[in-house]
């Protein structure tokens, strides 16, 4: 199999958002036994001894907190830094393969390109590379007269289009999908995308508001009309 394999990306961006994990944790002082926990313990006994001294004893250990300060802010940067390379490296690897990057080559439009991504290497994608990936926030299904519908959680993050997607063909009633979002505002906004009847499986549709195209949340999805089979999904935009 080829790396770009979904069985096979899978498996290193599984690997990676773990590290990612890792790494969070370890920067953070409020987890016992963490890195960031015994620089900040280190620096804070210090300085406590330090505020009973004076002059040059003072000076001293004034130097010594600093250098411990140093020690924690580095740690921080350094060990999220870590991640950085593996994930650039990664996309670049698209790029001299395939001619395109990670985030366009998993479009999800059909198995081959969809990967169902870890949400601690989606955390880390965001953090190095400012992207959302693609993947599906939302879904809606017509079955016995009623509509299904799910929202993925944790969704996304950043500001990005949105698309609604068939996922079947449509039967001969048009539907309507109504999507509660929040645009790149932070504005509760409610937007309505209607789908003909006889629309073909995979049509695409542009999700926008009156005032913006780029959405950072998807609260909820409800569809009116339609038939039984119906099938629509809402993704992140290519």
């Amino acid at each position: 199999m080829a790396v770009y394999d979904v069985a096979v990306i899978t498996t290193i961006t599984n690997a990676l958002g773990a590290v990612e994990n890792v790494l969070t944790t370890q920067v953070d002082e409020g987890t016992s036994g963490s890195i960031m926990e015994g620089l900040v313990t280190a620096r804070q006994t210090a300085f406590d001894e330090g505020m009973t001294l004076n002059e040059l004893p003072f000076d001293y250990v004034r130097d010594l907190v600093q250098g411990l300060r140093k020690a924690e802010t580095d740690a921080s940067d350094t060990l999220l830094s870590v991640l950085d390379l593996a994930l650039l490296t990664l996309d670049g690897y698209f790029g001299a393969a395939l001619g395109t990057n990670m985030r366009t080559y998993y479009d999800g439009s059909d198995a081959a390109h969809t990967v169902t991504w870890d949400d601690a290497f989606r955390t880390a994608w965001r953090r190095v590379l400012g992207q959302e990936l693609i993947l599906q926030l939302a879904q809606a299904t017509k079955s016995s007269g009623s509509w299904t519908t799910s929202v993925t959680t944790p969704g996304i993050e950043l500001p990005v289009g949105l698309e609604v997607r068939t996922d079947s063909n449509i039967g001969v009633l048009g539907l309507t999908v109504t999507l509660g979002l929040t645009d790149h505002n932070g504005n509760d906004v409610e937007v309505g995308v209607w789908v003909e009847g006889d629309t073909p499986d995979g049509t695409v549709f542009q999700v926008t508001s009156d005032a913006s195209s780029t959405f950072t949340d998807v609260r909820t999805i409800s569809v009116s009309g339609g038939q039984n089979g119906d099938s629509v999904s809402v993704w992140v935009s290519v």
